[in-house]
């Protein structure tokens, strides 16, 4: 009863991207997108539960070149928390879903995308509905501070690949190994 209804569904939006041109170094970006709003909300007699429904559009991929010995990962993570202020912030609500890929050393020169992606559709990520509810009835004349976050983040990083000098060193070493052996 009495609950408020926004004129203008609230919008929060995240990307990253990184890309490694060489076959030296490393890559990587990330970044967080947060929105909080409080409102007091009044209950019906004896409680209810709340349910909020959302939309949310993801698309990820990770690229390595045929062959590259790099590796390349993505990933999202949308969450959001309902605590009620009112009661030392106890929370009544969580929700969290994401995704994450991979292309690793060697790149197989092919697209690896998201197993949770969205469709596009004329250059536009589409939207998929979602909801949860809270854990707990709400309680009449309680503040309650509902938060979303979007944290998106991408790594592209050489492998480690040992260098030539060290690779000699290793032959060596080995070859020493096997003459002595001969020896015995």
């Amino acid at each position: 009863a009495n609950f408020f209804s926004a004129s203008t569904p609230a919008n929060l939006h995240n990307a990253s991207y990184a890309s490694l041109d060489s076959t030296d170094g490393s890559a990587g970006t990330s970044s967080s997108s947060t929105l909080a709003s409080t409102a007091t909300f009044e209950a019906a007699v004896g409680g209810d539960t709340l349910t909020f429904n959302f939309d949310y559009g993801t698309y990820i991929a990770a690229y390595l070149s045929a062959g590259q010995a790099q590796s390349a990962i993505a990933g999202w993570t949308i969450t959001f928390t309902l605590v009620n202020e009112s009661d030392s912030n106890n929370l009544v609500a969580f929700f969290s879903i994401g995704d994450t890929v991979s292309n690793n050393d060697p790149g197989t020169g092919v697209t690896e995308l998201g197993t949770l992606n969205s469709s596009v559709t004329g250059g536009f990520v589409d939207l998929t509905s979602d909801s949860f509810t809270t854990f707990e009835n709400i309680i009449a004349g309680d503040t309650y501070r509902l938060s979303a976050e979007i944290t998106t983040r991408v790594q592209v990083e050489r492998v480690g690949v040992p260098e030539p000098a060290i690779l000699s060193l290793l032959g060596i070493s080995m070859l020493g190994l096997a003459m002595t052996r001969r020896k015995i």
